[in-house]
């Protein structure tokens, strides 16, 4: 890999870590009548009456964020191999 194209892949990364925690923030709100549901099971709060609470969003983002930018990574590195060999 040449050294021009680490800014590159370092910006799509970024890209597709934010792309997937946005995505992953709304899915935290779409899933607050499941967390309403899993509250008395588990015995926390997990979502309040405008939505999940904030370690469940912060959960969420993260969550899905890391797997947007790991399966970039993982298809980057499987392309690699393939025009290697």
């Amino acid at each position: 890999m040449q050294k021009r194209h680490i800014p590159v892949l370092i910006c799509r990364l970024l890209a597709l870590f934010f792309l997937g925690a946005a995505i992953g923030v709304i899915t935290a709100m779409l899933s607050t009548p499941l967390l309403w549901k899993l509250e008395k099971p588990t015995g926390m709060e997990l979502a309040g009456h405008s939505g999940p609470a904030e370690s469940i969003i912060w959960l969420f983002a993260a969550a899905f964020g890391a797997a947007f930018a790991g399966f970039f990574l993982l298809r980057r590195r499987t392309a690699i191999k393939k025009e290697r060999s």
